[in-house]
């Protein structure tokens, strides 16, 4: 479960909050781009004893790396969403005085 950041009067001016973790989340998803982009192919691994075992491992790693990634940006995404809302019924409230 991810935790989320509470708006208060003594935190992080809310909106430069939201704009952090947007910038975090554009740099992940580059992160994530970055990494599909890697050439990941059993000729790399011909010229290792166990070559075939070695290939397979470096697929299997490089599948957990992009979803460690995709996790990453998903509770980013999360966390900003929230924020947001937070924002917005911030913004009710001082609507309605």
């Amino acid at each position: 479960m991810t935790q989320f950041p509470q708006i208060n009067l003594n935190g992080t001016d809310a909106k430069v909050l939201l704009d952090e973790y947007m910038n975090a989340i554009a740099g992940v998803a580059n992160a994530i781009e970055c990494l599909k982009q890697v050439t990941c192919h059993g000729r790399d691994y011909q010229t290792l004893p166990d070559m075939r075992d070695a290939a397979s491992i470096a697929f299997r790693e490089h599948g957990e790396r992009l979803e460690k990634l995709q996790q990453v940006h998903n509770d980013l995404h999360a966390i900003a969403i929230e924020i947001d809302r937070q924002i917005g019924e911030r913004e009710k409230m001082r609507g309605r005085a």
